[in-house]
């Protein structure tokens, strides 16, 4: 083949991709985003950040205010999760066991299972007592070095301490680290009843009265006392209140002292924290697969599992004690070997409740691009939200139904939308949405989210 030759081939080729890129915007008319976004009352007083980027060639075919840093709420954890799925792996499995050691000590290992709960705590006490253990005798040994004991993230708000979507966490995760508080009325200006489910004995300061009227609230005012449960206001109607609990630890070995005693296995000793010798041999376990509890992460948009999870990540990665630190090593390392710098935005958790966590809409899109690429996007892809499917997208862009996958977000002040979608023709594109700073409700937001996604409808 002669160089004219040659070089009319490469031409063509040059030509026909440039026909093909150019093509989408004509065929998508992404400049009618911003006719979208102007017709918008949020425009006027907001800030609306929009990426669209072109899957295989990465190349950017809509922008508006994308490369303002902002904070991604919990799009953050479409970012973290394939971190935590790449040093983990797919097949991983959280698990929580009893071991014994070569002097008979029984060691109770934890991992900080974000999904651990106490019917999975009396499953394994159950299997404790199946294997003929009826006395432990001395102290019960619990290693809890699996993550850190900083059970709240950098930049977290002191005032989210009752809010059940922001629990505190550590190696201790159970039933999610919440309680129900059940209020019932009785007689009028009477006390209502307060029945803690689990039962957990905290101190409940009952200031409410029953009445005709419904404005209950319960909280930890941790001002005054961290531990006690405060019921104030008018009751009329029986009601439940979800709240964390102030010490996950604390709670975790109530639960388990009862779970013990509950199966006739005598224990007079104490808890003790020791390291589990790597010579322990396991007596029960119980386990739940990292797959099914990524999903929950960012179909559901669990922060508790981001968190847990992603340190549970940086303590396998560096090989010591999980933190969020060595999370972050991993995510950028994990980034850095995609070709992607993660210098230009700021993370300091896994869930982004951070106020401190700041991304751009063209970071995330590219990202996104790179992820697509990797060998495990097909299993990081069934971990996002999905229209008609069981998550935040249940009730949204339904038309899209089968060709978006994404992760929303949402915060004071914030929501936002990442991932991918494909069109009808079967060109997929990824694409970030990130709209600050309003007042109110998110509605607004999310219905311009959608909006601007009906460009591929």
């Amino acid at each position: 083949m002669n160089f004219n030759a040659k070089f009319l081939i490469i031409f063509a080729i040059f030509l026909i991709s440039t026909l093909f890129l150019s093509g989408y915007e004509s065929t998508y008319s992404f400049n009618s985003i911003n006719n979208t976004i102007n017709n918008s009352k949020l425009s006027k007083k907001s800030v609306v950040s929009v990426s669209i980027r072109e899957i295989q060639s990465e190349k950017v075919l809509y922008q508006r205010d994308a490369s303002l840093l902002l904070h991604p709420a919990s799009t953050l954890k479409a970012f973290t999760t394939p971190v935590i799925l790449n040093v983990l792996g797919a097949n991983y499995k959280l698990s929580t066991g009893i071991y014994k050691d070569s002097k008979g000590n029984i060691y109770l290992k934890l991992c900080g299972d974000p999904h651990l709960s106490i019917e999975d705590i009396s499953k394994l006490i159950l299997g404790l007592k199946a294997k003929g253990y009826n006395t432990i005798n001395g102290s019960l040994l619990i290693d809890d070095s699996a993550i850190d004991d900083v059970f709240w993230g950098t930049g977290w708000m002191w005032d989210d301490e009752n809010n059940p979507y922001m629990p505190k966490y550590n190696a201790y995760n159970l039933n999610r680290n919440l309680i129900k508080v059940k209020i019932s009325p009785t007689q009028p200006n009477q006390k209502p009843k307060v029945v803690i489910a689990p039962y957990y004995p905290v101190k409940i300061i009952n200031n409410a009265v029953s009445s005709h009227e419904n404005s209950i609230s319960v909280e930890r005012k941790v001002w005054k006392n961290v531990e006690s449960i405060y019921v104030e206001g008018k009751i009329s109607s029986a009601t439940e209140k979800i709240i964390p609990v102030a010490n996950p630890e604390n709670f975790f070995k109530y639960q388990l002292t009862k779970a013990i005693k509950n199966n006739k296995i005598y224990f007079s000793g104490q808890y003790k924290k020791a390291k589990l010798p790597a010579s322990a041999v396991l007596i029960t376990e119980v386990s739940h697969k990292l797959l099914d509890e990524l999903k929950i992460t960012n179909k559901k948009s669990d922060n508790l599992a981001a968190e847990a999870l992603f340190k549970l990540a940086g303590g396998k990665y560096t090989r010591h004690t999980g933190s969020t630190e060595n999370g972050l090593k991993a995510f950028n390392d994990f980034y850095s070997k995609l070709g992607h710098d993660t210098s230009t935005i700021s993370v300091v958790d896994a869930s982004g409740v951070s106020q401190n966590d700041l991304i751009t809409a063209d970071w995330m899109t590219l990202a996104l691009a790179k992820l697509y690429k990797s060998g495990s996007f097909v299993t990081y892809k069934s971990t996002l939200a999905a229209p008609s499917e069981i998550g935040t997208l249940q009730n949204r862009l339904l038309n899209l139904k089968g060709r978006l996958y994404a992760k929303t977000g949402t915060n004071a002040g914030v929501s936002a939308i990442t991932g991918y979608v494909t069109d009808k023709y079967g060109n997929t594109f990824a694409f970030s949405i990130v709209i600050q700073n309003f007042k109110d409700s998110s509605k607004p937001a999310k219905e311009l989210e959608d909006a601007i996604l009906q460009v591929f409808n």
